[in-house]
């Protein structure tokens, strides 16, 4: 279990991109010896930057396989899979028969980032919906699109929606075990919650992943 854990783990970016104009982090504390969970980011060009991030079912070598797959799949296909609807069309195909037999299903939302305009194009398998801080009006926009989990029937319709980020603005990007997660009085966190670590959060990405873990 612990050598599938360093596999695991290693799958996950070993450094993010430093820029002037955008910052990024990530952060991955597995509850278990072995996960499922899943994020990356990936430059496309010096503009465009796809982000990921996956959760798949189970804590097991089996879901961190699938992971592995998961990966490898994108980075294979990355140069000829444009857009983010076209990525998770792909995805579920590929795992549709997989999937099937395991008894594991796969959550991904996916993100394009464009340094210039500043828009997000997006599409969701299934995922917890990202939320947005925007720094403007102070508040927390939740973002989402259809599409249903990998595995479940193929033909599925992804849709694909964008959005723009302003100067202060923070996306958060997560798995189901932030909303899982428990306080002191063991109540489940609360996107109030969420919009008070960000409010109060330090203006530095990597510090902000840590706080919110």
């Amino acid at each position: 279990m612990e050598i599938a854990k360093d596999i695991q783990m290693g799958l996950l970016p070993s450094a993010l991109p430093q820029l002037n104009d955008v910052a990024f982090a990530g952060l991955c504390v597995p509850a278990h010896e072995v996960g499922g969970d899943y994020y990356d980011l990936i430059r496309r060009d010096e503009q465009n930057y796809d982000l990921i991030i996956a959760d798949v079912s189970g804590h097991n070598i089996g879901s961190a396989l699938i992971m592995a797959e998961a990966r490898t799949f994108i980075h294979a296909r990355i140069d000829n899979i444009l857009q983010p609807a076209d990525m998770l069309t792909a995805l579920n195909s590929y795992f549709l028969k997989d999937l099937d037999r395991s008894d594991l299903f796969v959550t991904m939302f996916y993100l394009q980032y464009n340094r210039t305009s500043r828009q997000l194009t997006y599409s969701n398998a299934g995922h917890n919906n990202p939320l947005i801080w925007r720094n403007q009006s102070k508040t927390i926009e939740f973002i989402d699109a259809e599409g249903l989990i990998f595995g479940i029937r193929d033909n599925i319709a992804f849709e694909q929606k964008t959005t723009r980020l302003a100067e202060g603005d923070m996306l958060l990007l997560y798995t189901d075990g932030i909303i899982e997660a428990e306080n002191n009085n063991k109540d489940f966190s609360a996107p109030k919650d969420w919009e008070n670590c960000l409010k109060n959060a330090p203006n530095s990405a990597r510090r902000i992943s840590l706080t919110g873990s």
